[in-house]
Formats: C-alpha cells, sequence, structure tokens
C-alpha cells in the first residue's frame, strides 16, 4: 500500500511558491519507472483545469506521462475507468472534502481507487484529496459555504483508519476544533 498524503504546501498556483518539490520527486521515485503514467483527479474544487496545468508541468519535468479526470470525464465512465487502471500515479488535488467523496462514491470512483491501491499504485492526495483517503478529516467545509466558523469532522473513503488535519499548523483554531472530536 502506497498512500502520499500531504497536509500543506503551495504547488506554485496563483503566483504562489513551489513548496512541494521533494514530496513530488518522493512520489515518482516510488513508482520505480522513468516514464510513470500521472494522473490527476480534480473534482474537489471549481479551478480544476488551471490546477491541473500547474500539476502537470510539475510531474511532466519529473518525468511522468500525464492525464486527468475532471467533471467533464465523468461523463464517460469507461475513459475514468481506464484511466485509473492504467495510472501508476494518482492524485487528488485538494478543495471541498465533502463534495469530492460524494463524487468518489457516486461514481464508484471509491471501488476503483481501491483496486489502484491494491495493484501498488501510488495515491496521492493534497489537503481534501489526502482526508478522502482517511476514515476522517477535519475540514473547513462549514468556513469556506458561510454556515459556521468552525472546523468539522468529515468522512472519507476509510483507506486508513484515522482523522486526517490538513494545514493543521497554519489556523491555531484548527487545534481547537480539532479537540472537539
Amino acid at each position: 500500500m502506497k498512500l502520499m498524503l500531504i497536509g500543506g504546501g503551495n504547488v506554485g498556483r496563483s503566483n504562489t511558491s513551489y513548496e512541494t518539490k521533494k514530496i513530488d520527486e518522493e512520489i515518482v521515485k516510488l513508482t520505480n519507472k522513468k516514464e510513470p503514467n500521472f494522473l490527476f483527479i480534480g473534482l474537489a474544487d471549481n479551478f480544476s483545469d488551471s490546477y491541473y496545468k500547474v500539476i502537470k508541468d510539475i510531474y511532466k519535468n519529473l518525468g511522468c506521462v500525464t492525464g486527468k479526470i475532471t467533471k467533464k470525464t465523468l461523463t464517460h465512465m469507461e475513459v475514468v475507468q481506464d484511466k485509473i487502471k492504467n495510472a501508476d500515479i494518482i492524485y487528488i488535488g485538494g478543495g471541498n472534502t465533502v463534495k469530492l467523496v460524494k463524487v468518489l462514491k457516486d461514481t464508484k470512483m471509491d471501488e476503483m481507487l481501491k483496486e489502484a491501491l491494491q495493484r501498488n499504485c501510488i495515491l496521492a492526495g493534497m489537503s481534501a484529496g489526502a482526508i478522502s483517503f482517511c476514515k476522517y478529516g477535519l475540514s473547513d467545509v462549514e468556513i469556506i459555504n458561510n454556515v459556521s466558523n468552525n472546523y468539522v469532522k468529515v468522512d472519507g473513503l476509510g483507506f486508513l483508519p484515522f482523522m486526517f488535519v490538513p494545514h493543521f499548523s497554519a489556523d491555531p483554531k484548527k487545534k481547537e476544533d480539532l479537540k472537539k472530536y
């Protein structure tokens, strides 16, 4: 089982610095392949195309052949299944965890991801993507949706039996809200 849970750091989107270089290099190294097939799943945010453009450049520079799954791809589930089946690395981006997990379950991609993990594919997730692999996560979904000012416990897919809390050091309130759970 090869899971890489990334709790924070910038990948260079929106003029931020590129902070996850060593992590990205390690993900590629774990494949033991010269040109691994990299698949980006951008279903957790509304900017998957711009997110993919940045990630694609990073992983192409690391020797990968890149592809993506976005909302548009979901209209062709046979394509989704084929892309997942052929991936050496599957990287799920950040965004809205609740939305992400719902889509993964509704499309049965959760089952496809379990199969990928069993065949030794590297599953990597940033923020919401990382939470999705765990039983639970602490999410800002209520803050983003203006429901409350609290981080809340959300369900993941349960591949790992623990709660994942990305960006823990970025907000002192996260530590306070985590104690509730």
